[in-house]
Formats: structure tokens, sequence, C-alpha cells
């Protein structure tokens, strides 16, 4: 739903499916490969449509994903996302090549920058930094969602504990009501572990994207030292030929050998831009994580908490009622057996 600021006229609907949120990520990353957008590949399974409960929580999902790009300082600017929310017709095509040209008109817009030695010293510390923090949100995210799945699987059993309780007034009132109080307590179905894994599950898939992120400018340092291997190579050979030139023929090899090492030359400079780009870009990407992550864990704890408190509090209360009644209907001696 979509809404100009200030004219609720302008409200308006809009559609999307799952492979909607799949191509907007997809089409980020593509103009911006060195940024941080979350992964989906939790969601995108053929299974997923079987389960309303899924269903909920791979909306929720999308929800905390669109609620991280509006909020990020450079991709809440771009003209897809703004589309994606506005437009009820999305026109992938023209979406991707217009993602397409602004790449290149962004790569080569590059301003050049001195390269310092060892660039890949800080991507790769980098990745060896929140490979850890990833695997530890994986693990508290698996261990969560067995708790919520024992949680779950207690329901039946305290329904039909509950049902029980309330067949065995055996004519009494006062005893019917201290039983009525106690099943209310065993009925209870709400968690509030589903927000949590929510929370730990958003985080997750952001740790992910980091990574993600992170491969972008390792492959330009791959491809940097390709061409200049290969342009070591170049200038042996026209060395080589500088040296046994006597003809025609041979001058135009050598032409030839030395726009080849000017176009690998180009090559390398403008790998080396790009290089010093995504840092600058990385560097603001992890430092936008390192705000978010820990903002959102302590308030994923301090709601599970609170919501695990005011549970626990409102069953006291239930079982003290029902313990008062209790005392009120033991006051008579049972017969000895």
């Amino acid at each position: 739903m979509y809404m100009q600021p200030g004219n609720i006229k302008s409200m308006r609907t809009v559609q999307r499916q799952l492979d909607d949120f799949v191509f907007l990520r997809q089409q980020l990353l593509d103009e911006w490969p060195d940024t941080v957008v979350p992964t989906l590949d939790h969601l995108i399974e053929p299974l997923l449509l079987l389960s309303p409960r899924l269903l909920e929580d791979a909306v929720q999902c999308l929800d905390r994903m669109l609620a991280w790009l509006f909020f990020h300082p450079l991709l809440r600017h771009t003209h897809i996302l703004h589309a994606f929310v506005r437009l009820p017709d999305l026109k992938r095509d023209v979406f991707a090549h217009h993602a397409f040209v602004r790449r290149q008109l962004r790569s080569q817009n590059v301003e050049s920058s001195v390269q310092e030695k060892g660039e890949d010293y800080f991507f790769k510390y980098a990745r060896q930094m929140l490979l850890p923090l990833r695997d530890s949100l994986g693990k508290v995210l698996h261990q969560s969602r067995q708790v919520e799945l024992c949680i779950r699987g207690t329901e039946v059993s305290r329904r039909v504990v509950a049902n029980d309780l309330k067949t065995m007034s055996l004519g009494q009132p006062e005893l019917r009501e201290m039983l009525n109080i106690v099943s209310l307590c065993c009925n209870g179905t709400y968690s509030p572990w589903v927000e949590f894994i929510g929370i730990v599950q958003n985080m997750h898939s952001l740790a992910s994207g980091v990574l993600l992120a992170l491969e972008y400018p390792l492959c330009l340092i791959d491809q940097q030292t390709e061409l200049r291997t290969h342009l070591e190579r170049q200038r042996d050979a026209l060395q080589h030929h500088k040296a046994w030139t006597l003809f025609s023929q041979e001058n135009k090899q050598l032409n030839h050998e030395k726009t080849k090492v000017v176009e690998t030359l180009g090559a390398v400079e403008k790998t080396s831009c790009e290089i010093g780009d995504s840092h600058q870009r990385i560097s603001d990407e992890l430092a936008h994580f390192q705000t978010i992550q820990p903002r959102y864990i302590s308030r994923a704890l301090g709601r599970l908490a609170r919501q695990q408190f005011e549970r626990e509090k409102v069953n006291l209360k239930v079982l003290l009622m029902a313990m008062n009644d209790l005392k009120c209907v033991s006051k008579e001696e049972p017969p000895k057996m």
C-alpha cells in the first residue's frame, strides 16, 4: 500500500508475489553489487504455500526486507524500489536494462583512487569476522525454532488436559469454578518466541547479505591479479617484438601489441578504481550494519523477556486464584480411605 504524505486520496494498493521480491533484490544487487540486501533463500521453497503459518511468516519477512531497504541510506533512493511500491505493473525487462545501464555509467564515472597494497586484507578480514556471526545467528535461529516447535507440540496436550479438568467437578460448583480457572492456564497457546524468531531470521539474512556483498570486491581483486599477470606477459611480448622488428609486417604486429598493452592498462586502472569505490561502500555498509545489528538484537531480547514475563504473570495470577478456591474447597476433611 502506497500513499503520498498528507494526501489520503492518493492511497493505492499494489499486489506483489514472492518472485517480484526476488526480482527486486536481484536488480538492486545488479546495480549496486556491494550493498547489503537481505537474502531470501529460506523463502524460495515449493512447500511454503502448503502451510498458512509459514506463509504468514514469509509475509512478515518480506515486510522486514522492505523496511530495511527504505531505511538503507543508499538503496532507499533507488528508482526501482520506489517503482516497486507504486507501480501496479513491473516491466521487468525495462528495469533490468536500466539497472545495467546505470551500473555501466557508474563504473565509467568512478574516480581514480590510489590503491593500497594488500587491499584484499580488509575484505578478507571483514569476511572472517562476519562468518562466525552468521553461523551463530544460524544456531540461535535453529534452537529457537526447536523451542517453538516444542511449545506448539504441547498445545494439543494442554487442550486435552483443560477439557478433562472441566469434567472432573463431580457436580460441585466450587470445584468446577476452580478447575475452569486452571484450565485457562493450561489452554494458553500464545508464544512470544514467534516474533523473536522472525527478528533473528532477519538478522541472519542481513549477515548473509553482507557476506555476499563482500564477494564482489574479492572477485574484482582476483580479476585485477589476472589482468596484471596478463599485462606482464604482454610487455614481455612487446619487448621481444621491439628487438626483432625489421619489416613493415612486423611493425604492424608491434603496434598491435602496443594497443593490447594500453587496453590492458586501462582495464587494470578501471578495476583498481572499482575496488577503491567498493572499499568505501563496503565500509559504509559495515558501519550501517554494526549500528543496526545490536539494536535489533537488544530489542528482540527485550520484547521476548517482557512478553514472557507478562505471560507468566497472567499464569501466576490464574494459579493463585485457583489455589485460593482450592483452600475454600479443602476446608472439609475428606473421609479416610
